[in-house]
């Protein structure tokens, strides 16, 4: 894409989550402490926020659709005065829906 501002970084939250799973891994599953940290675990799950796509059209995408818009312009205006072979239609991108 040319503009990938999609933010990577752990929240406090997630170093949090992840400080809990790495105190489990070095307790007893029949331990009361290991059952606090899944409970706290839980807990820290509960409240984190749901990652969203974003919504917004790529640029990518508008690029794409801007290039195939011209090329099919360009292949019409051409086939008003001479006759278009079927090799001409091959330039266009087809989808990939």
């Amino acid at each position: 894409m040319l503009n990938n501002t999609t933010d990577n970084e752990p929240t406090r939250l997630d170093k949090a989550i992840d400080r809990i799973l790495e105190k489990m891994e070095d307790e007893e599953p029949d331990s009361t402490e290991y059952t606090y940290l899944v409970k706290t675990l839980t807990l820290l799950y509960e409240i984190r926020p749901e990652i969203k796509p974003n919504p917004r059209i790529s640029p990518d995408t508008v690029l794409t659709i801007a290039g195939n818009l011209a090329g099919i312009i360009l292949i019409l205006s051409f086939e008003k005065a001479h006759v278009v072979t079927s090799k001409a239609l091959g330039f266009v991108i087809k989808s990939k829906f």
